[in-house]
């Protein structure tokens, strides 16, 4: 998706984590093997240099062994929504879009839980 446009909850959807990892790019990771396919995109469960730990999406990983290399400033924290509610849809990665919600309040959810409006 090339621009950002709105979007509507289709389904609720409850955050996982309160305080996730959050990475710059060139930061290196540590891969622990852990590897989740969602919705046929790859994501990697990665630890920070600060000790955060969770699922990086493998597009924005640049992989060598059991490192790896970020591509791209990335930070993992995710939306809670309510069924109805409105978002702006800003950019989708790996089965997953980033919103802002009516709130200013920013972050990842699923696609398959909005639709674009």
């Amino acid at each position: 998706m090339a621009e950002s446009c709105k979007g509507r909850v289709t389904k609720a959807y409850e955050r996982s984590a309160a305080d996730p990892i959050a990475v710059r790019a060139g930061e290196e990771v540590t891969l622990n093997g852990r590897e989740y396919n969602w919705d046929g995109w790859t994501w990697l469960w990665c630890t920070s240099k600060a000790g955060k730990s969770g699922w990086v999406p493998e597009a924005y990983l640049e992989l060598n062994a059991l490192r790896a290399s970020v591509r791209v400033d990335y930070k993992a924290i995710e939306l809670t929504l309510t069924e109805g509610e409105g978002l702006q849809v800003e950019k989708e990665e790996s089965g997953w879009c980033w919103c802002v919600k009516q709130s200013g309040e920013s972050g990842w959810v699923p696609s398959r839980n909005i639709v674009r409006i």
